[in-house]
């Protein structure tokens, strides 16, 4: 297998990753809303699966942008990547939460995770489905 099918290969498992990811925390979502309340203790692990799935597919969308830097500057902006797309996801979902005001708690207090999970569902498809336009080395 060579490196240009090997990298790919890691994009579109990452892409997969971040589908998986956004659709826990879609499932989450529907759940809670109606509910109209948490499922612990699944809540927690349907949570943090699909923010490793996110975080995965933000890695192989990072490692996609810089493939063709140095070795160190992939890795920086890997980590880069990881750290700021949880930080990322914190901030929209505490701005989307606070812009929607329903009267059913569930869906107050998580439609920033549905909306971040709605997100990861798009870009992890199209990690998946788009073929490079020329050799990724």
């Amino acid at each position: 297998m060579g490196k240009r099918t090997r990298t790919w290969t890691l994009v579109r498992l990452g892409g997969a990753a971040g589908v998986a990811g956004g659709l826990l925390w879609v499932i989450k979502f529907t759940v809670i809303a109606l509910r109209d309340d948490s499922f612990e203790p699944l809540e927690s692990i349907v949570f943090v699966g699909g923010l490793v799935g996110i975080i995965l597919g933000t890695i192989a969308l990072a490692a996609l942008v810089a493939r063709r830097e140095s070795r160190w500057l992939v890795l920086l902006v890997v980590v880069a990547a990881a750290l700021g797309s949880f930080l990322l996801q914190i901030g929209v979902q505490a701005l989307v939460n606070a812009a929607v005001d329903a009267d059913n708690l569930g869906i107050s207090e998580e439609v920033g995770v549905l909306f971040v999970g709605a997100l990861w569902l798009a870009v992890g498809v199209a990690l998946t489905r788009r073929s490079p336009p020329r050799p990724i080395y």
